[in-house]
């Protein structure tokens, strides 16, 4: 039995139960971290996630199991080796399993079934009965995909300079990420009282606002592929105070005179 009880944890430390392969009872109540949360996660032990096939696949604890786990497994585009991988107290991993890609552009890989706290009772007839784990509870990790890389970054382009009136700049998706058709994305801006963002036409268009004084604001834009990866690249928007009017879009109508003489 181990318990920890009102102990003022508030996280449980990697590898606190690697070894401890007997454990009956664990009482993890009254904590600041009330309820712990075990989290099985998917992961590839051979290669990285998007290396062709065929792929070893294991489940994980960053604690260590407290209690034995046999969770049962899902796939989409892959066939595997087993249907359930058990994880055994004490454990930080099971032993791996093998998915197969069977043709499709990626391959989605789930627990489905077993990440759960066990139900028995301990205690006598004379002292009362109790569940035996306390304090904590069990969920599976997110979804593990295979055999197709995230979105790719390219960078930020951008100058990183606005007229604080009303200035606006386009900033193509494809200077921020490698073409994708399966790709959508989203993008804010961490002071939108400055610099407003929005997408429009495969472009990231920056809007200064028009009563805003200099400062700055970072845009961060995401995308995100059809099997759930995501990536995103966040850059610096300065703006610098013109108090005249007919100054508004200067950026654009200079850099459409550059082209012109360009061509």
């Amino acid at each position: 039995m181990l318990c920890l009880q009102g102990n003022q944890l508030s996280e449980l430390p990697a590898g606190l139960f690697k070894g401890i392969a007997r454990l009956a009872e664990l009482d993890l109540r009254n904590n600041p971290g009330t309820p712990f949360v075990f989290v099985g996660r998917l992961v590839r032990t051979d290669a990285e996630p998007w290396a062709p096939g065929p792929a070893e696949v294991a489940v994980s604890m960053a604690q260590g199991a407290p209690f034995s786990m046999r969770m049962r497994l899902a796939a989409e585009g892959a066939l595997l080796s087993a249907e359930a991988v058990s994880l055994p107290a004490g454990q930080i991993a099971a032993a791996p399993i093998r998915a197969f890609s069977v043709g499709a552009e990626a391959a989605r890989l789930e627990i489905i079934e077993g990440a759960a706290v066990p139900t028995g009772t301990c205690g006598d007839e004379r002292n009362g009965r109790y569940p035996c784990f306390q304090g904590l509870a069990a969920r599976a990790g997110p979804p593990l995909v295979l055999f197709k890389p995230p979105p790719q970054k390219v960078g930020a382009a951008f100058d990183g300079l606005l007229v604080a009136n009303g200035d606006r700049e386009l900033v193509p998706l494809a200077r921020l990420f490698v073409p994708d058709a399966t790709l959508t994305y989203t993008a804010v801006s961490d002071n939108p009282a400055l610099v407003r963002v929005s997408l429009v036409d495969e472009q990231v268009l920056l809007e200064a606002d028009d009563d805003a004084d200099d400062g700055s604001a970072t845009i961060t834009v995401t995308a995100t592929d059809a099997a759930g990866q995501s990536a995103s690249v966040s850059f610096q928007v300065a703006l610098e105070f013109v108090p005249v009017g007919f100054l508004r879009g200067w950026r654009q109508a200079w850099m459409r005179g550059l082209q012109e003489l360009a061509d």
